[in-house]
């Protein structure tokens, strides 16, 4: 992750993964990209499908899952 600026702006982003039934859809890759395309950062969701960023630049990014497989 960049390093802040004084003054920049930083967001975060929560949230937890259900599929179409409404189940908990456990082991997915989350990863937040650039405007560019470019991986920002990644995670994988919890055991309750959770999943959080903290401190991301302000600016437009994009959501991108993956299912893990085991």
């Amino acid at each position: 992750m960049h390093s802040a600026k004084a003054g920049q702006d930083f967001w975060g982003l929560c949230g937890r993964f259900i599929d179409s039934t409404g189940a908990l859809a456990p082991d997915i890759d989350v990863r937040i990209a650039d405007d560019s395309g470019g991986t920002v950062v990644h995670t994988q969701t919890d055991s309750k499908t959770a999943f959080i960023f903290l401190s991301l630049a302000k600016g437009k990014h994009r959501l991108k899952t993956t299912t893990v497989r085991g």
